[in-house]
């Protein structure tokens, strides 16, 4: 999900942040959960003044929002499903 920097605050537990070249030569920052090493965000690049967040890292209010995309299809899992209406991009350049 996409929402502005300003707009998205941590408010249980702590993260850690990476920043590293994601590969192309964009500069990515990435936080992960400090306890679980799970992805919560990243920002960077082209994103401009938005953080795409993790739809897991949101607890139950992910349940109100629909997904608009799914991002980096080429890696789905053979048991996850497709999900039908949205936009599907498989890389970064596609």
């Amino acid at each position: 999900m996409k929402i502005r920097l300003s707009s998205f605050h941590v408010i249980r537990g702590k993260t850690k942040v990476h920043k590293a070249d994601n590969g192309s030569r964009v500069q990515l920052t990435r936080e992960f959960c400090e306890e679980c090493g799970s992805g919560v965000l990243e920002f960077g690049g082209s994103a401009g003044d938005n953080r795409y967040i993790f739809w897991e890292t949101l607890d139950e209010q992910y349940k109100e929002l629909d997904p608009k995309g799914e991002f980096y299809c080429k890696y789905r899992a053979g048991w996850m499903l497709e999900i039908p209406g949205l936009f599907h991009k498989k890389g970064i350049k596609e």
